[in-house]
């Protein structure tokens, strides 16, 4: 028998005592799913001041093995911030190196406020090799009469905190389930956050659906979905159906017999042979008619009892014990006759929806800086703030893909250390790329105007200029442009005279402001 302690701190009693009664409930209808034995026990106490938490941890009280701490509480009898709950006790925690005994779950109904402590947090722990703390913003968009009735009614995110409960003693589940699912796939929206949860919830199914955009990060979710399963000693084999030869693609997933058509003089091994009963990805399923037709009556087998296919040309039955994953853009849009109604209604059951990166804008940020990093091959490469808010106001049809090509093209072409919003323009091949760039003017900041007056290839106001506004032509910037850096610089000065202190070059005869 085990016994797992678990502390729940929120400054809300009827929140704490409305946690502990799902978290019960579910432990116990969830109990061998989540891999507890029927003799293990867990128990919960209730906090609500995380000062007194903090206070345990210094004096070395703590005999807990999780804590789940909401974000938001009073610091020191105020209102709730950011800094009054999980954020202090995640430092006392790393201050006093209790890491390896403890999981820490830090939650938040308010995903924007919250996202940047989730990304410190994401960013120090990717690096331990026992990760200690892990974030579940609770989903806001649920259904509900109100907020508070809304956060709990999907089960999804109770589940989620019953198996971070049942498996945080597990080695390979922090390294795979912390690190894969909740930090190579990077994100904090809440929609994001229910399909990482979904993934790992219905990780041991025979069927799962994976419906999104081109771009939207189908095969990474699969990826996650199959190390985090019981399926880990065989492999991940993936196809895209688009992509297959025209008449070959029962052929690719299935495989053939010697002599099954002509010129085939081997065997072709299906990719379930492949997977070693592991996991089978399916990318762009039924975006052909035709192709449909093919894989319907097979795949039915593989999927249902007796859990079978047969190769092309064979006559023997082959068993698979894995899992197949089917992912596409159009899998939401398909109905019966397009797809028999017994494979149409075995579809529903699984499912996890990936939103396009647009729906999603609070991640952009974090993920052209993971992009960026990714393909610099060691070089300090960052994005001004203006780049950052162009990226985050575009539409991105080619979704997470398209950013990370765009990202990729800035870290290699670039001979540059900070990417300007003109080469995210660029990359982007915006229209109107002229209008685009010069209604960021007003974006341009203390902080932005003295990183370009600093650069040791800027001494003039005109060249100054320059940097500010690329796109302009050597006339314009001579004529009238200049005069903007000038209005800048004074409006700048006005607010702060030690401002123009910090650019020794500037003088009367580039256009120094009158004192």
């Amino acid at each position: 028998m085990s016994t797992y302690s678990v502390l729940v701190v929120d400054d809300d009693p009827q929140h704490l005592q409305r946690i502990r009664t799902l978290l019960e409930s579910a432990l116990k209808s969830q109990k061998k799913m989540l891999g507890l034995f029927d003799d293990d026990k867990v128990t919960f106490e209730l906090e609500t001041d995380a000062g007194r938490v903090v206070r345990d941890i210094e004096s070395g009280a703590v005999d807990y093995d999780i804590i789940l701490a909401d974000i938001y509480m009073p610091l020191d009898g105020g209102a709730p911030t950011v800094a009054g709950g999980a954020k202090r006790i995640y430092n006392a925690i790393k201050e006093h190196g209790l890491g390896e005994d403890l999981l820490l779950i830090v939650i938040s109904n308010r995903d924007s406020d919250a996202a940047p402590h989730f990304r410190e947090v994401w960013r120090e722990q990717q690096l331990l090799d026992r990760p200690w703390a892990i974030n579940y913003p609770k989903p806001e968009s649920l259904p509900g009469p109100d907020l508070d009735e809304g956060l709990f009614d999907d089960n999804t995110w109770i589940y989620a905190i019953c198996r971070a409960i049942g498996r945080h003693r597990d080695n390979q589940w922090r390294q795979t389930f912390i690190q894969s699912t909740l930090y190579e796939i990077v994100g904090f929206s809440a929609a994001l956050m229910k399909a990482k949860v979904l993934a790992e919830q219905y990780a041991d199914e025979r069927l799962i659906i994976l419906t999104g955009e081109t771009g939207t990060g189908k095969e990474m979710i699969a990826r996650a979905i199959h190390e985090n399963s019981q399926r880990t000693t065989g492999t991940l084999k993936a196809i895209n159906c688009n992509l297959s030869p025209e008449g070959l693609i029962e052929t690719e997933i299935f495989g053939a017999v010697k002599g099954a058509y002509t010129g085939l003089n081997e065997h072709r091994p299906s990719l379930f042979e492949q997977s070693n009963h592991g996991t089978v990805f399916l990318d762009e399923f039924g975006s052909d008619a035709e192709r449909l037709k093919v894989l319907d009556q097979k795949l039915r087998r593989v999927i249902q009892p007796p859990y079978t296919y047969r190769k092309v040309g064979g006559s023997q039955d082959m068993p698979f014990h894995g899992t197949v994953i089917l992912g596409g853009s159009k899998l939401t849009h398909l109905r019966p006759p397009q797809i028999s109604d017994d494979f149409y209604g075995r579809m529903g059951l699984c499912r996890i929806n990936l939103p396009p990166l647009r729906d999603r804008r609070s991640d952009v940020a974090p993920l052209a800086e993971i992009f960026l990093k990714k393909h610099s091959d060691g070089a300090s490469k960052t994005i001004s703030q203006e780049a950052i808010k162009v990226l985050e106001e575009y539409h991105w049809p080619g979704n997470v893909r398209q950013l990370e090509n765009l990202m990729k093209y800035c870290a290699k072409y670039l001979m540059k250390d900070t990417i300007e919003t003109q080469d995210v323009v660029k990359g982007l091949d915006l229209p109107a790329a002229q209008s685009l760039v010069r209604g960021v003017a007003p974006l341009i900041t203390k902080d932005r105007l003295l990183e370009a007056a600093r650069r040791p290839d800027v001494n003039t106001i005109v060249k100054l200029t320059q940097v500010l506004y690329p796109e302009y032509t050597p006339v314009a910037i001579k004529s009238w442009a200049r005069k903007k850096v000038n209005k800048l610089i004074n409006q700048f000065t006005e607010e702060d005279p030690a401002f123009l202190s910090q650019i020794p070059w500037y003088h009367p005869r580039g256009g120094r402001p009158a004192k």
